[in-house]
């Protein structure tokens, strides 16, 4: 998937976003607010990451953000998490290669908050 990704042409990566409506239609009918539900569908997530803690504190992946002049905001509810100021592209970043930290989606680090989930439990994630 990812050689996929890396050869697509710089066309296709212009593309606009697909209409939400031609996606979404069906559910037109039982949503109170389309403009409101389109709209929040266009826009963007926030950058996030977290640390990860088998090889480095939050305070040590805070410290290279702040040393490669990312602005990072630590998440109140997730203390190895953090919301990114401006979106980055984090996948090439030495620290990231290297498994210090990793890109996720704020939300989809409730899962493994919630679940308490501790050192030798078993957990089959099926969101992806």
């Amino acid at each position: 998937m990812f050689i996929a990704m890396t050869n697509l042409s710089p066309r296709s990566r212009n593309l606009p976003p697909p209409d939400p409506a031609e996606i979404y239609g069906r559910y037109r009918p039982v949503i109170d607010d389309w403009p409101a539900f389109c709209a929040a569908l266009a826009r963007p997530l926030p950058v996030c990451l977290w640390a990860n803690e088998l090889r480095l504190r939050p305070a040590g992946l805070a410290a290279i953000l702040a040393e490669e002049g990312i602005a990072a905001h630590p998440l109140a509810w997730n203390p190895a998490g953090f919301r990114l100021e401006e979106a980055v592209s984090v996948g090439w970043r030495w620290w990231y290669v290297a498994g210090l930290a990793h890109c996720q989606e704020e939300v989809s680090m409730l899962p493994a908050l919630l679940l308490d989930v501790r050192p030798g439990m078993r957990v089959l994630d099926l969101c992806a």
